[in-house]
Parts: C-alpha cells; structure tokens; sequence
C-alpha cells in the first residue's frame, strides 16, 4: 500500500513536516483524508478564534506533491 504525507504549512511558508506518514489504499484516498483534516483545522480555529490560514501539502512516499488543500477553501 502506498505511503502519503500530510505535512501542515503555515501562511508565512512555514512548513510542518509529517514524518511518519500513512499507508493508503491510493490518491483519492489520500485527497479524502486531507479534507476531512482540512475541515478539522477549519473547526478548531473557528472554536479558538483563531485564523485558519493554513494549507495541507500531501505527497506520495518519492515527495511529489500531490494535492494542496487550503483550511479556507472547505469552510462554508
């Protein structure tokens, strides 16, 4: 199974590396994942007050970058 990162970066390019990463079943999986952690960010920020002005860099286990989720673009 393939290996994925999610690695957090921050407004000012500050990145967040995910080291350990997860195994998936594929791409879409992953991109599924990353929203659904994008819409926890969005929600932790909205409870705290804070700006959710980070993104969601996945990359697949050769560091390739495969999609980039902005916390901001899934709250409605």
């Amino acid at each position: 199974m393939p290996r994925y990162y999610f690695h957090i970066q921050a407004h000012d390019d500050q990145m967040i590396e995910d080291s350990e990463g997860s195994d998936l079943p594929d791409d879409a999986t992953a991109l599924e994942e990353a929203i659904a952690s994008a819409h926890d960010m969005a929600a932790d920020a909205a409870r705290s007050g804070r700006h959710a002005d980070k993104s969601i860099v996945v990359t697949n286990g050769d560091g390739n970058v495969l999609h980039t989720i902005s916390v901001r673009t899934v709250i409605h």
